[in-house]
């Protein structure tokens, strides 16, 4: 090793000439050079040791000395380089010194190259001593590691991912209690806790797939140790492609720690079980005033979760005035203060608290306030108690001076007891001198007595009145007055004019039963709400006794809880002088509720002090008669609306019907008339025809919505027409809303048109199909129910008897109660544009009603719908049973053709249907209105065949000519054509064989086919 900058050599000659040969070439060198001559001759082996030499230069025919040096070196264990000077040339030579152990070799007569040999000898020297310098710095950590791992209970692991196996270093092999050092994965994973095992090892493959470490904390069930618990922490390295090949980690035991821990969390429990236990209010807050501790009375207090207390300011946690008061004390603390406590008044729920709070600073082991621990006692108890305690002395003062009786005091500790005059308004004698003559002596003897029981007195006795000059009865009462050691040293009490008492009782129960008598509830209390009195039909109306409840808080006992805060304000309003009136929800005591009608005020009783007086009815009835009177207004007003909504839709419907009937007539008769080679003009009368039926068929739905149609009816089987269009249903609504259906219904026959109620069904179920747009459930039950007088006041639009109710019920996204209110509006929709006509439900409705009928809608958003349809039972039904029934078949009699008499006040349909009639052979007589075709029957009646005739005309109706006719021919066949039936028990009433319908608008072939079955079947 160099020190001080200089190169330390040993030069070994033969001769001093020689020495300074060698020396003299070295002065070329730019190091800093400390050489030592030793002679042949002087050389020992303790001269190796003297210095630490850098290098030793010796001259190569010196055989003797250098063998000599080389054992020196060996044996002292000392690396030094030795360059050997030699005079004679040859390699043999310089192979020779090289196997003896030379550094280097050198001619004589190359001494020049000495410096650069030297210099090359000290840069390895110094590249070796460095590596020795690392080797023993390694060395040494190594050392220190070891010594870190076994202290620490820490080994280290290697996992080869190429051949899935693991090494344990033999610190890991103690710190785990295990044996085998190496091993696949498997073998270890198999001692990890089994709840533990698959989670610590996902969550290590998924760290070397990341690229980052990974700390593991798991149960280990050791061979050695047993249970244990271990960390293991790891991280891959990888390969040039960014494939893991290995994993090299530490796995340490961390069971002390555990253990720790879990007697931390232990301890942790128990203070806060202690904490929660102990009724005071338990928090810590820092210097920042920052919360970190309550326990679950300060929570409660708090009115807070704990989650909004942890970790939050003081000031969000308490009540802001609470807060300024107790910042000032706080701040004290944190300053370094000591413990003190305060007292505060809070109020807390609109209800004064007494709080004494106990600010406890916490300090660290420097001594410096690292927080305040409050400690606070609820003290409102016994703050009230003495406040009461206090209060009651007052009262007690003033009591006696206020009141109107006698106040006595009879004393038993003078050796000769008396019984004296306390407090009285009046001016009396003395007492003693007022009692009957032995009374007062008898009045002592008593009061000893009670004194030695130790009970109260009470008594009678015959005292002089001076006001009325005469002896009245009076009352004594007295309570006993005990010392410290338990005995009664005096009795105090009051006297009661028995006399006057009995006279104002007497009035007290005259007025009493005055006010038992009233149809109300009459009930006084004080201004705190304690009930002084109610009377009789209070007691009826909430079922208790008075003697039950006198005393008891007014609007806890008849108020409900939700509620209760409103009344408060009320009475609260009337306690500072304000009336107040008008209707309450109350409870009675059995908990059911009432409306009542209230009417509070403030009086004052015959003391003097202010009482609050109600009076009180129940209103329940008289409310849902009103409420059932609104439904019923309601329910009418919108029957009305509905009745002249449908007038206009069947006018519309009217007018419209004699156009589509010209353009399909007129279309029909074009198409007949058109040659075959012009297909483009009857591709276009034949779409005009198309248009024309799409028309017709909203007509169609005004029509039933307006009940204006002609139905075909029948007696049918309600549940037998159901089942057959449920198979319909299915197919329109798709495959993923399912129909349930409950014919419970036993007499279910009525009369209705099958066509029509099987329409009814198909447009409840569309509207259910766009309601449930993910599938549902549509639900169809039938029932008899018998409507009664109580049902009919709730529902104007029913009648008193038997109905068969069909209930259609959904579980799609329902509707709310404005939605409801339109639904069977013509043209009213809650669909997009485009889809939907909103005549579905009108049409249902206007069927239903035609079908004497009505139809209830019940529905919730998010609920579903619920349609009830009620329809009259059949009479035939009700006296036949279950019988079937079927109409005869009409005898089929050959047609003949003749004259018609067409009535239509609406020229294009005249013309139109005269042009239909002619082309088919018959001869038409045209009337223009009723009383023109009456001219025409008078003249022609003998020869016309038929009578075809509008409804719905000026002056004289299809109905009216019709009932002419049948007058003078009851036979003739009558062919109504009309766009909607008006007065429809009048077409019921002329409901024969021979009377028919042909619905406006009309086609061509179905017109002339509905002529020639009237003719056919007309009976010659």
């Amino acid at each position: 090793m160099i020190e001080d900058g200089k190169i330390k050599i040993l030069l070994i000659e033969e001769s001093e000439r020689l020495a300074r040969e060698i020396i003299e070439s070295l002065s070329r060198s730019r190091y800093d050079l400390d050489i030592e001559v030793i002679l042949d001759s002087d050389f020992s082996k303790e001269i190796l040791i003297r210095k630490d030499w850098n290098i030793i230069i010796c001259n190569y025919g010196l055989e003797q000395r250098r063998t000599e040096i080389f054992l020196a070196l060996k044996e002292l264990n000392l690396e030094i380089p030795v360059i050997f000077v030699s005079d004679t040339r040859g390699e043999e030579i310089a192979v020779q010194a090289m196997l003896e152990g030379a550094s280097n070799y050198l001619l004589r007569e190359n001494l020049n190259k000495l410096p650069n040999a030297i210099e090359r000898e000290i840069a390895k020297n110094k590249s070796k001593e460095e590596h020795r310098e690392i080797e023993r710095v390694f060395k040494k950590n190594q050392e220190l590691l070891e010594v870190a791992l076994s202290t620490a209970r820490m080994g280290i692991w290697e996992w080869n991912l190429l051949n899935n196996q693991i090494y344990l270093s033999p610190e890991a092999l103690e710190t785990m209690g295990i044996k085998k050092a190496t091993g696949k994965v498997e073998e270890y994973l198999n001692f990890v806790f089994p709840e533990e095992r698959e989670e610590n090892y996902r969550k290590a493959i998924e760290a070397i797939e990341a690229k980052e470490s990974f700390n593991v904390e798991f149960r280990f069930l050791s061979p050695e140790k047993g249970l244990i618990w271990l960390v293991s922490s790891g991280k891959a390295d990888y390969d040039e492609n960014g494939k893991p090949w290995r994993v090299v980690g530490i796995v340490q035991d961390i069971t002390l720690r555990k253990e720790s821990e879990e007697r931390l969390r232990q301890t942790r429990i128990l203070i806060r079980l202690m904490a929660d236990v102990v009724p005071a209010m338990i928090a810590y807050v820092d210097r920042e005033l920052i919360c970190h501790f309550a326990n679950k009375a300060f929570l409660k207090s708090c009115g807070l979760p704990i989650e909004k207390v942890l970790n939050r300011h003081l000031s969000e946690i308490v009540d802001e005035s609470l807060f300024r008061k107790m910042v000032p004390c706080m701040k004290g603390i944190l300053m370094g203060g000591k413990a003190f406590s305060r007292q505060e008044k809070i109020e807390q729920n609109n209800q004064v608290k007494y709080w004494s709070i106990n600010y406890i600073p916490h300090t660290d082991d420097s001594g410096i306030v690292r927080g305040c621990f409050l400690f606070i006692l609820d003290i409102t108890e016994a703050q009230l108690a003495l406040e009461f305690l206090r209060e009651s002395e007052n009262r007690f003062a003033s009591l006696v001076k206020s009141t109107t009786q006698i106040v006595w005091v009879g004393s038993l500790e003078d050796k000769e007891p008396k019984i004296f005059i306390l407090y009285s308004q009046n001016e009396e004698p003395k007492l003693k001198e007022c009692f009957y003559s032995g009374d007062y002596e008898k009045a002592l003897k008593e009061l000893k007595k009670a004194a030695i029981e130790k009970k109260a007195y009470e008594a009678e006795y015959r005292i002089f009145n001076p006001q009325k000059q005469n002896y009245h009865k009076y009352l004594l009462k007295g309570f006993p007055v005990f010392d410290r050691e338990g005995n009664v040293r005096e009795f105090i009490g009051t006297m009661t004019d028995l006399t006057e008492k009995e006279l104002a009782e007497r009035e007290i129960r005259f007025q009493a039963n005055l006010l038992n008598m009233v149809n109300q509830a009459i009930i006084t209390t004080d201004l705190k709400g304690r009930i002084l009195y109610w009377n009789k039909f209070a007691e009826a109306l909430y079922g208790w006794k008075f003697e039950e409840i006198r005393g008891e808080q007014i609007l806890e006992l008849i108020i409900p809880e939700e509620i209760l805060s409103i009344a408060k304000e009320i009475t609260a309003e009337v306690a500072k002088g304000s009336a107040w009136s008008g209707e309450i929800q109350m409870k009675k005591r059995d908990g059911s509720k009432f409306t009542a009608s209230c009417e509070l005020s403030l009086a004052t009783d015959e003391r003097g002090e202010p009482v609050v007086i109600g009076l009180i009815q129940d209103i329940t009835d008289r409310k849902e008669a009103e409420r059932a009177l609104q439904e019923s207004l309601e329910q009418l007003r919108q029957a009305q609306k509905l009745e002249s909504i449908g007038r206009l839709a069947s006018g519309i419907a009217h007018d419209f019907n004699n156009m589509l009937t010209a353009i399909r007539g007129y279309s029909d008769l074009a198409l007949r008339q058109l040659k075959d080679d012009n297909k483009a003009l009857r591709h276009s009368i034949e779409e005009i025809r198309k248009a024309a039926e799409r028309s017709s068929s909203l007509t169609q739905q005004l029509l039933a919505f307006s009940r204006r149609q002609i139905m075909q009816t029948k007696v049918i089987d309600i549940n037998q027409i159901i089942k057959e269009t449920v198979f319909l249903l299915q197919h329109l609504i798709g495959e993923n809303i399912s129909i349930v259906v409950f014919p419970n219904s036993k007499l279910r026959f009525v009369e209705a048109d099958p066509s029509q109620l099987s329409q009814i069904l198909i447009n409840l179920a569309t509207n259910s199909r766009d309601a449930m747009p993910n599938g549902g459930t549509i639900t169809i039950e039938t029932e008899d129910v018998f409507l009664d007088e109580k049902f009919i006041a709730r529902n104007i639009e029913a009648k008193v008897g038997h109905y068969v109710k069909i209930s259609f019920k959904d579980t799609g996204h329902g509707m709310d109660s404005e939605t409801i209110k339109h639904i069977f509006e013509p043209f009213f929709t809650t669909k997009p544009v485009g889809a939907g006509t909103g005549l579905g439900l009108s049409t249902v409705y206007g069927v239903v009603k035609q079908l004497n009928g009505f139809i209830t809608c019940e529905s919730q958003l998010g609920k579903g719908t619920v349609f009830e349809i009620f329809l009259p039972l059949s009479e035939k039904a009700l006296s036949a049973g279950e019988e079937t029934y079927e109409e005869e078949e009409k005898p089929k009699i050959k047609a003949e053709k003749g004259l018609v008499l067409l009535v239509e006040d609406e020229q294009l349909v005249r013309d139109l249907t005269k042009q239909i009639l002619e082309s088919c052979g018959y001869r038409v007589l045209e009337a223009r209105d009723g009383r023109e075709a009456l001219v025409f029957w008078e003249k022609e009646k003998a020869n016309i065949n038929l009578i075809i005739s509008d409804i719905v005309m000026p002056q004289i109706s299809g109905y009216d000519l019709a009932e002419k006719v049948r007058r003078d021919h009851s036979k003739i066949p009558i062919l109504f054509i009309s766009g909607f039936a008006d007065r429809l028990e009048q077409l019921k009433a002329l409901q024969d064989k021979n009377l028919f319908f042909v619905q406006k608008p009309f086609s061509y072939d179905s017109f002339t086919r509905k002529i020639q079955e009237i003719l056919e079947s007309k009976n010659p």
